[in-house]
């Protein structure tokens, strides 16, 4: 008697053509919850891209992203997660600060990924089980677990292939024996060797927060780099290099006022101070790409390329730093984030949250600045030998 495959059992044998995160996104994501809804498209958040590909890059066992906030960064990393459970079912882990606002984060984002996704919602079955809060298991054998940074037991049982830490500067620190949240997460990718994967994604907070110590520990640290429109160099965008013009105005919330009432606000191009304005924006954001300050990254074989989505292969154990700012984001106009720095002078608050969550960089405090040569006249005092204190 003649037997035929099912659907499912074809897919399953299928051969999958290769294909890029980013452009996973692009085939099967619609996007609802977001500033641009709508079919996904990597050309509102070009910066996007190249975070995504290189989780897949062969020699890349983790990835640190330290971002300004609602810049696309949390929408990459679900569009991560749906591209794994289609294309490469392994185990994967997804840890979120606490339980009560992990599950409301599930609820509206992660949960609809599964089921508003025509490619995933397929791998459904329609066991109410699969869908539950702590846990999402589909047809094809991919399982994604719920942890919270605060509970031991739940970052360190099942062994993972992939994990991804959102927001790992508010991760609750465990007191105890174990490691932190992410040292226990990277514990259960044991298992798996040179195929593990960590992803660790945050605003910074302090110098001392894990983000930045995650940067600081990196391979190679990465930052989006755009060519100017007239001379065609490229460059990392930096808050300094904006300028405005300064209206007299009363107090500096009053010059803010203005400025966004008549946008008077330009980048200097740091190489032929260019002035360039927001509606040459998009065109370099899509000619970006990401790189080190020395502009190359040298892979697996020692070559150098400029461009680190040119990468075939990295070193193995590669530990990739990326870091992004507010600035390269098309639906944050450079108007706005100048009169945020202007409202925010003389507020310790308003100037800490502009540096963490608009230039993604971490705070630190100058609590006092020592006169050159103090040291010096100090020591011209001393009545004691040389070496003795």
């Amino acid at each position: 008697m003649l037997k035929t495959w099912n659907k499912a059992e074809r897919r399953a044998w299928e051969i999958q053509e290769p294909m890029l995160p980013s452009d996973w996104a692009e085939a099967n994501r619609i996007l609802e919850r977001s500033n641009i809804p709508g079919p996904y498209r990597n050309e509102n958040a070009p910066y996007l891209r190249g975070m995504m590909d290189l989780a897949v890059a062969v020699g890349v066992e983790q990835l640190n992203i330290e971002k300004a906030a609602q810049i696309g960064v949390s929408e990459a990393g679900r569009n991560l997660i749906g591209y794994f459970a289609s294309r490469e079912p392994d185990p994967m882990g997804l840890t979120l600060p606490d339980m009560k606002k992990g599950r409301k984060i599930v609820r509206l984002n992660v949960i609809p990924l599964f089921t508003k996704t025509p490619i995933l919602s397929e791998l459904i079955s329609s066991l109410a089980r699969d869908t539950l809060v702590e846990m999402i298991t589909l047809t094809n054998g991919f399982m994604l677990e719920l942890m919270w940074s605060g509970s031991a037991t739940s970052t360190a049982s099942t062994p993972f292939r992939r994990v991804f830490n959102d927001e790992v500067d508010k991760f609750e620190q465990w007191a105890g024996d174990e490691p932190d949240p992410v040292g226990r997460t990277w514990k259960r990718m044991r298992t798996y060797g040179e195929r593990r994967l960590q992803i660790n994604v945050s605003t910074p907070t302090t110098t001392a927060g894990p983000i930045h110590g995650l940067i600081k520990s990196s391979s190679v640290v990465l930052y989006y780099f755009v060519p100017c429109p007239m001379c065609g160099e490229y460059q990392r965008l930096l808050f300094g290099r904006l300028k405005w013009k300064d209206y007299k105005a009363e107090s500096k919330s009053k010059l803010a006022d203005l400025i966004l009432e008549h946008e008077d606000v330009w980048y200097e191009c740091v190489h032929c101070e260019a002035e360039l304005v927001e509606t040459q924006k998009p065109l370099m954001m899509n000619s970006g790409r990401w790189s080190t300050e020395e502009g190359y990254v040298t892979d697996y074989w020692g070559n150098k390329h400029e461009d680190a989505e040119e990468v075939e292969r990295w070193p193995t154990g590669t530990r990739i730093g990326m870091q992004i700012s507010a600035l390269y984001c098309l639906w944050e106009k450079w108007t706005d984030v100048v009169a945020e720095f202007l409202r925010a002078e003389g507020h310790l608050d308003r100037t800490i949250d502009f540096r963490t969550e608009t230039l993604g960089e971490p705070f630190e405090f100058q609590l006092a600045r020592l006169r050159r040569g103090i040291f010096g006249e100090k020591a011209k005092r001393a009545r004691l030998d040389v070496g003795v204190v």
